[in-house]
């Protein structure tokens, strides 16, 4: 019972979860499964809406300043946020790209000096959507009953998603300070990527005049020809900073480390729909933000490895956009003397915005990735390269697998589980008794599966397996199981042509033909059943009508039977290059253990031919 325990234990730290490699939201209709909202967000029209709240009156943001003069106004310190529900890879290269529209005043509202919004593209892993969603919902229900909080992600505990326990909360206000001056902004988060976006319009009625400001008198939309600013910067917070209290709000203030910002000038009409492009290349670490879809000189430019500056989950983090007052002031790194920063309120002059459309891609595949244009529509790309297999380290274990041993048994069960789906369908596979060349394709891809998932398995991994824990059981030194946990992991990657990477595309290759076959296959066999079931069924009735059909019927046949022997040629063709280059490998001593699978593989020369064995 308590070996049963331990194993469930264990088991419960492992999680397979989906990464995709891409994600494009044209608009977020049926999508509610994709994001998650947190705050004054809704879903209407098509659209993500950031500061016009969840239904509940009491959560809409202050369009006029006697709205906002109470500080005890819901919506004065409500925060709106809206996350990918799932994790996205940003260790590789990639583009993402959002389109917002900002919420002009009403038509005949007081006109304003000026009016915009600021929201913040963050980039974390410590926290989940879903746990983001139940501290805010948790800070909401404390604040109807109106009881002191200890800060925003306080209702968690002290684990996040990466289950590590957090030494503070940044962001965190403390007991007695005035709850309805507290605004939660990305950097209550912790450790975080943010690129903001801070956009101003300045109407024509009012930029012209130098005594315009708050509550000037006139018409919003009395020109034509309002100007906006657009602001970017690139921001780094995390624990690593430090952090300083607040004097005037008693208020632990989380600082941040400015990259890079970039301002630009330009019209602004009612309604306009605004585009950002970041752009990411992970060789040259280097992410550029450009406005449009087809702009090409960056709007903001900075240099940063995100695999190095912020922590991720095996390349991956939760990605999100985040509302903020405009009136917002971080504590920036390396200020000296820094003025003594006030709780900043959402005003009359912060207005709502629509996140329109989100997309995000990867630039750089992975080693999974398709070549062949139209094979994603089978959904190879999932069981190749979407599919991770998670672990949540428990201390001290870091120390012994880090991230980079966990992105390589990663790797490992990838290879291991597209092999095992696709030998499961051809096992599933049905065929037709009279389809011969269908029968005689199927037991030769089969075989030669078999084969490699058998050499994989037991060959490499439970002999590498079982050699280091002969080692680890026999020492009492700790360097000594890192040093055999290190070569483990070697001999895995290696003897499975993990870092051999022609050998490992023709195998995948392989596992490519194997999945086409199980396409084609059931068509014939339907194709054979329905032309069994016409002859049987034939009358003097009924015989012309088949006989109108029989040409259609026969090209049918004949272009899967075109496309059988066009499957075979290329399986045969991918055979004997893998076993060409296991017998050269073999020879020249660079992976002596390969006589075992050539030899079960082509033990009678059927693969290779007039190779040699």
């Amino acid at each position: 019972t308590t070996e049963v325990l331990k194993q469930r234990a264990l088991s419960s730290r492992f999680e397979v979860r989906f990464v995709p490699q891409q994600l494009e939201l044209q608009s977020f209709n049926d999508c509610a499964r994709q994001v998650k909202l947190i705050g004054m967000v809704r879903l209407a029209g098509g659209a993500a809406e950031l500061g016009l709240g969840g239904g509940d009156s009491r959560t809409v943001m202050s369009t006029t300043a006697s709205a906002t003069s109470s500080s005890s106004s819901m919506g004065s310190r409500q925060s709106a946020m809206l996350w990918l529900a799932t994790r996205q890879r940003v260790a590789r290269s990639f583009t993402h790209i959002f389109s917002f529209q900002l919420h002009a005043p009403a038509l005949g509202a007081p006109t304003v000096a000026e009016y915009g919004c600021r929201f913040a593209w963050c980039c974390q892993h410590r926290w989940t959507p879903s746990e983001l969603q139940r501290a805010k919902h948790l800070e909401g229900l404390v604040d109807e009953v109106g009881t002191q909080r200890g800060g925003f992600l306080s209702g968690l505990g002290t684990s996040g998603a990466s289950g590590h326990r957090s030494s503070h909360q940044l962001g965190s206000p403390t007991r007695g300070m005035d709850r309805s001056a507290y605004v939660s902004t990305w950097t209550s988060i912790g450790e975080c990527l943010a690129v903001e976006v801070t956009f101003c319009v300045i109407p024509s009625g009012t930029h012209s005049s130098s005594s315009g400001g708050v509550g000037s008198t006139g018409n919003s939309n009395s020109g034509f020809n309002p100007l906006g600013e657009l602001k970017v910067a690139v921001y780094i917070c995390h624990p690593g900073l430090g952090s300083l209290d607040s004097k005037s709000s008693s208020r632990l203030e989380s600082l941040v480390h400015c990259l890079s910002t970039g301002t630009m000038t330009m019209p602004a009409p009612r309604g306009k729909v605004h585009t950002i492009r970041l752009e990411y290349t992970a060789g040259q670490r280097s992410l550029r933000i450009f406005l449009g879809m087809d702009s090409t000189e960056a709007l903001c430019e900075a240099e940063v490895d995100l695999e190095q500056t912020i922590a991720l989950h095996l390349g991956s983090a939760y990605l999100g956009l985040c509302l903020l007052p405009l009136d917002h002031e971080h504590r920036l790194v390396g200020e000296t003397n820094p003025p003594d920063l006030k709780e900043a309120k959402y005003t009359s002059r912060d207005r709502p915005i629509s996140v329109t459309s989100w997309s995000h891609e990867l630039l750089e595949k992975s080693d999974y990735s398709l070549r062949r244009s139209g094979e994603d529509a089978l959904g190879l790309e999932t069981w190749f390269s979407c599919l991770e297999l998670d672990y949540n380290v428990p201390w001290p274990l870091p120390l012994v697998l880090p991230q980079s041993a966990l992105a390589n048994y990663n790797r490992v069960f990838q290879l291991l589980l597209a092999f095992r789906h696709v030998h499961m369908e051809l096992q599933a596979l049905t065929l037709p008794r009279g389809d011969l060349l269908a029968w005689a394709l199927r037991h030769e891809i089969a075989f030669f599966l078999s084969q490699i998932l058998q050499y994989f398995q037991q060959d490499v991994v439970e002999v590498a397996h079982q050699k280091m824990l002969r080692i680890i059981q026999s020492s009492d030194s700790f360097d000594v199981v890192v040093c055999a946990h290190e070569e483990f992991m070697g001999t895995v990657m290696t003897h499975c042509f993990l870092r051999t990477p022609e050998l490992h595309a023709l195998l995948m290759s392989a596992l490519r033909t194997a999945i086409l076959f199980c396409r084609v296959a059931p068509t014939s066999t339907l194709a054979g059943s329905k032309a069994a079931a016409s002859a049987s069924k034939s009358t003097s009735a009924t015989r012309s009508h088949s006989q109108a059909r029989a040409p259609h019927s026969v090209a049918s046949s004949g272009r899967r039977g075109t496309e059988l022997r066009r499957l075979q040629t290329d399986f045969e063709t991918i055979t004997s290059s893998v076993l060409r280059m296991m017998h050269s490998m073999h020879r020249v001593g660079m992976h002596t253990h390969l006589s075992k699978v050539l030899l079960r593989l082509d033990y009678n020369g059927y693969f290779s031919g007039s190779l040699d064995p």
